[in-house]
Parts: structure tokens; sequence; C-alpha cells
């Protein structure tokens, strides 16, 4: 089965929804799913940006596409450490937000 970016966007969207609509979770233990899931993440990452996922003729990505899901889920990445900067307390800059926000618009 194969995912587009706008649906995989959508997939982390709701799961991110999700664990933080979870009443009976602290803190701690959002932040340790966060941590597993920028670490998934990061390393799916790697292996797409090296081009070591499966080939068009394995029914998997070409480069071009790799590099692209590559990208996004370094952006993915970068949201998640901002969540958890902020359950942390500490709040991320506005050109912080403002970068992510025009990110999302360019991905559009």
């Amino acid at each position: 089965m194969k995912i587009t970016a706008k649906q995989l966007r959508q997939i982390i969207r709701e799961e991110s929804s999700k664990v933080l609509r979870e009443v009976s979770m602290t803190s701690s233990d959002i932040l340790d799913d966060i941590d597993g899931w920028s670490n998934g993440m990061s390393d799916l990452a790697a292996a797409a940006y090296l081009g070591n996922l499966e080939t068009p003729d394995m029914g998997g990505l070409d480069v071009d596409h790799q590099a692209k899901l590559s990208e996004i889920l370094n952006n993915a990445v970068s949201s998640l450490e901002m969540a958890r900067s902020m359950l942390k307390g500490s709040s991320p800059s506005d050109e912080d937000l403002d970068d992510d926000y025009d990110t999302d618009l360019e991905d559009s």
C-alpha cells in the first residue's frame, strides 16, 4: 500500500492529536512516545535519504520519491521536537512556528 505525502502528514496529525487528547497520559508518557516516534522517523528518513528502501521493481519508491519522503519525515521530526519543547515548558520561538507554517503552505 502506497501512502502519499499528504496522507502521511494527515496520519501524523491525527495520531498526535489522539496522544494529546489522552487525559490519562502524563507528560512523561507523551515525551517518551514523542522520542520513540522521532527516533523511528529519523531512522526511516535516513534510509530514504540514502536510497536504502525497496526499489520500484520491488514495489518501492524511486530515488526522487525516497528523497521527498526523507524531507517529509525530517519535517515531522522537527515538529515533534517543537512539541517536545513545548511539553517541557519552553516555547518555540515565533520564527520556528512561522517556518513550520510556511512549510505546510508550500507542501499544499
